[in-house]
């Protein structure tokens, strides 16, 4: 097919819908200015299946420099299953043990409620968040992060949110470690629930101090008119086939680029991409109101979807839940697609690690226990997955999503 280039007077919402239909067509490349459609041949990657299980529902994913690959897999109704597992030659083994992933609800600071995402700092530390719920139950004094010496495998530090979580539907979603701010790195925490659309936690991982940044700010909040469709359905909260209320997280991927100096993150149910200046946002004497000053608008996204990773080029790697795809932004505002496969069932933690590889998590998280009126339609098996991307992570340490 020859190249194409398209000029286009229409507005927004119409360029959007153009390019979902561009997506259903045949194999694409498409270059994203708002002015603008390029349309090339192009191949798809191959989508590898990494690991397979039918037991655990992997979503947050850390991979060590040395290839050691550590998946989240946050508490459903079903207390019995490790939350967080090391994977060796294919099997998952509970991490650090089985009495950390034992659930034990009269001490939750000493074992592990849910782990939701994790990230490995520059001092060979695992950070896992944990988001203190079972299935949608918060228990208190459950959230927190918590440190692992890679070398020993021994828990060393516990830093509790307990006191940042502003209402007891607020749900932590990532983590990501700035490495290069805070004698030992600090890290950054979203999370999202009704009463409080967004939130960003900031956290001194040498201190235990931790900040709120960015509340109710637009940039983290949901946008009200999106919507999401996956496999031709909306998304919508069921309670009961009477019951059911639009679903409408807030921010959630979060990513540092090439530089060290901006943070990425966008909302699920927003097109925008935003970033804000990562040295002030890490710095205790700089007020939320010039930390919101620093935020910018980067582009906006062809679909909805829960991850996002920058890599050392700062190209944007984004989730689509919508049509089971990856898409990567270049600095060019161009944009195009990496992988696509109806293995990628609702891809939703990325991580780029030392192997130039790009791994996703596919959680079939569409057809869970909140989508179903308390039923689990989830079928197995539930894949790590991965595709060659050639290029490295933006940041020094290794990080989930």
């Amino acid at each position: 097919m020859s190249r194409q280039r398209i000029a286009l007077n229409l507005p927004i919402w119409s360029i959007f819908a153009m390019g979902i239909i561009l997506l259903f067509s045949t194999n694409f490349s498409v270059a994203a200015n708002i002015s603008a459609i390029q349309v090339t041949d192009q191949t798809y990657p191959a989508v590898e299946t990494v690991a397979s299980f039918r037991d655990i529902v992997p979503r947050g994913i850390a991979i060590t420099s040395d290839s050691r690959m550590f998946l989240c897999c946050p508490r459903g109704h079903n207390a019995e299953m490790p939350t967080l597992v090391e994977v060796r030659e294919g099997k998952s083994i509970p991490y650090p043990n089985a009495q950390m992933n034992k659930l034990d609800m009269l001490h939750p600071v000493q074992c592990f409620i849910s782990a939701m995402a994790a990230a490995v700092d520059n001092d060979n530390h695992l950070w896992v968040l944990d988001n203190g719920r079972k299935g949608r139950t918060l228990i208190y004094g459950g959230a927190k992060l918590v440190g692992i010496d890679l070398s020993t495998n021994a828990v060393f530090k516990t830093i509790l949110l307990k006191n940042y979580v502003l209402s007891p539907d607020i749900v932590l979603y990532d983590l990501e470690i700035a490495p290069l701010h805070g004698k030992s790195g600090t890290a950054l925490v979203s999370g999202s629930g009704s009463l409080a659309p967004g939130i960003l936690l900031v956290s001194d991982l040498d201190s235990g101090h931790t900040m709120h940044r960015l509340h109710q700010h637009e940039s983290v909040r949901p946008n009200e008119n999106s919507v999401v469709f996956v496999e031709g359905e909306l998304i919508r909260v069921r309670k009961d086939n009477e019951v059911q209320n639009e679903w409408l997280p807030g921010v959630f991927g979060l990513t540092i680029n090439g530089d060290q100096d901006r943070l990425y993150y966008s909302a699920v149910t927003s097109q925008d991409i935003f970033s804000v200046d990562l040295n002030k946002l890490c710095d205790p004497n700089i007020d939320n109101k010039e930390v919101e000053k620093t935020v910018k608008h980067v582009d906006y996204k062809v679909a909805l979807g829960t991850g996002i990773e920058c890599d050392k080029q700062n190209r944007i790697y984004l989730s689509d839940v919508e049509h089971n795809a990856i898409w990567r932004r270049h600095l060019d505002g161009s944009i195009d697609i990496v992988a696509r496969s109806d293995k990628l069932h609702y891809p939703d933690h990325l991580f780029i690690a030392n192997d130039g590889y790009l791994y996703i998590t596919a959680s079939h998280y569409r057809h869970g226990t909140r989508f179903i009126c308390g039923e689990d339609e989830r079928v197995p098996p539930f894949e790590v997955l991965r595709v060659f991307v050639n290029t490295t992570t933006a940041t020094l340490c290794s990080h989930s999503f």
